[in-house]
């Protein structure tokens, strides 16, 4: 496997468990808090958000990693 794709696999690894762990999080504090007044089903457009923000964070500190 070449550097290239092994880091890619490393950002979405990364990425999938951010997204599903602020999913969950948000999921629970909207569902066992409902005078925030936050329908649920708004943590899936969170998880969408924070997804997409770990992969880009994610690939540019593996791009900008000094090789070994």
């Amino acid at each position: 496997m070449n550097k290239s794709s092994s880091v890619l696999l490393k950002c979405l690894g990364i990425s999938v468990a951010v997204g599903l762990a602020v999913c969950a999080m948000l999921y629970g504090l909207f569902v066992s808090h409902q005078e925030l007044g936050v329908e649920p089903g708004k943590a899936f457009r969170f998880a969408v958000i924070s997804f997409i923000l770990a992969s880009i964070v994610s690939l540019l500190y593996f791009r900008m990693k000094p090789p070994r």
